[in-house]
């Protein structure tokens, strides 16, 4: 019984000690492209239609993470293949940390991108900024 007792406590130990592993580790971003830490450019649009580039961080943590560069974004008009990019300079901040099974790492689950200068009458958008696969 005694045996049976420490076996448990040292099972729940490591089962903690695990979480704990996984929790400090580092939180990622993926894109249409690949897993990445700190990256230079994200693409959120898989046909290329948005993403940012000469992107510098202010800082990178584990549930924040934020920075600025330069947004590209097809106005798809009349078609995406025949839109115009319009370039805008801003910030861009992650949130949400969620565990992607698939990639076995953190990623970022939300993005904010807050534009210099107005797009389409808007300075801010948010939306979902990882893409988990399925697995």
């Amino acid at each position: 019984m005694r045996r049976l007792a420490v076996l448990v406590v040292a099972g729940a130990m490591l089962v903690s000690l695990m979480g704990v592993a996984q929790a400090t580790g580092k939180t990622y971003i993926r894109d249409c492209v690949s897993v990445k830490y700190r990256p230079r450019a994200i693409y959120f649009a898989c046909d290329g239609a948005y993403y940012v580039k000469k992107l510098h961080w202010r800082f990178w943590r584990l549930r924040k993470a934020a920075g600025h560069g330069v947004y590209h974004i097809n106005d798809c008009n009349p078609n995406c293949a025949q839109g115009t990019y319009h370039l805008r300079r801003g910030r861009l901040i992650l949130r949400y940390r969620q565990w992607c099974k698939s990639v076995g790492k953190y990623l970022f689950k939300r993005a904010t991108a807050i534009y210099n200068h107005p797009y389409q009458g808007k300075t801010t958008e948010r939306f979902r900024a990882s893409f988990c696969p399925p697995g």
